[in-house]
């Protein structure tokens, strides 16, 4: 069970906020809270991928989904979300993604007969997930600007994501400033076993321009990052200590606020 009955009494009329400063080990109780509830969804995936559709019926019903996905990505009593978070919205656009997969895919085999009717239905659908995923790209731009505003740093990337174009573009203009180049255009970027990120480019449009090279190598600790440019001789051109956060499984990267 993953609350107990008095748990589950106390969460029903507080908040954990609320609850929290009334608990002396409230820290050891949230890590069995938060480490039962991973195993629970890690046995609800089991059980959605090994339990026979008429049994699935009974557990992943339309009443019960809509109630878990609802509080989930928003508040059980209000869908609107009055500020930034950039979670809700990524899980938001996770659930719009792969609701369409599956939509679409029901689609294909309802008008597999003339499939050409179909395309620009399915061609709506598709600009659907990329508009939602585009809103919850400016979200968490928008949260993690912010927050770091607050800790006078500037938000750079995440090191799993920087390949990614949305983020190499934010990338670029850092590599950028820190060279001063008007334009530049990155080449391939190479993560290396979350210990550094390699990559190229040269300053546009000048097609004749050498290429000059970057590396990101972590600290041992993961709290810091060295950047540093070498042009196409190999001399090193800049140099600077960026900020890292681990969050969950990623690695967040910052750079102090310039004065």
């Amino acid at each position: 069970m993953l609350l107990d009955k008095n748990q589950r009494k106390r969460l029903s009329r507080q908040e954990w906020a609320d609850i929290i400063k009334q608990d002396s080990n409230s820290s050891q109780a949230w890590q069995r809270i938060r480490d039962k509830a991973n195993t629970v969804i890690n046995d609800l995936i089991l059980l959605s991928t090994k339990l026979p559709e008429e049994k699935q019926r009974e557990i992943f019903h339309d009443k019960n989904i809509h109630k878990l996905m609802r509080s989930v990505v928003s508040r059980p009593d209000k869908i609107d979300i009055e500020q930034f978070n950039a979670r809700r919205t990524s899980l938001a656009a996770t659930l719009v993604w792969l609701g369409t997969l599956v939509c679409i895919s029901q689609y294909r085999f309802l008008m597999q007969d003339t499939p050409d009717l179909g395309k620009a239905a399915i061609s709506a659908l598709d600009q659907s997930v990329a508009i939602c995923r585009d809103i919850a790209y400016r979200t968490e731009l928008m949260e993690r600007d912010m927050e770091a505003e607050k800790q006078e740093m500037v938000y750079l990337f995440e090191w799993n994501k920087i390949s990614t174009t949305k983020y190499t573009r934010r990338f670029a203009e850092f590599i950028r400033k820190e060279v001063k180049y008007g334009l530049i255009d990155l080449g391939p970027i190479e993560l290396s076993k979350r210990k550094n990120i390699r990559g190229t480019f040269k300053e546009t449009p000048f097609e004749s321009e050498p290429s000059w090279s970057f590396i990101i190598e972590l600290n041992d600790a993961k709290t810091t990052a060295s950047f540093r440019v070498f042009d196409e001789d190999g001399n090193e051109r800049a140099r600077k200590i960026l900020m890292v956060r681990k969050e969950y499984d990623d690695i967040v990267v910052y750079a102090k606020k310039k004065n």
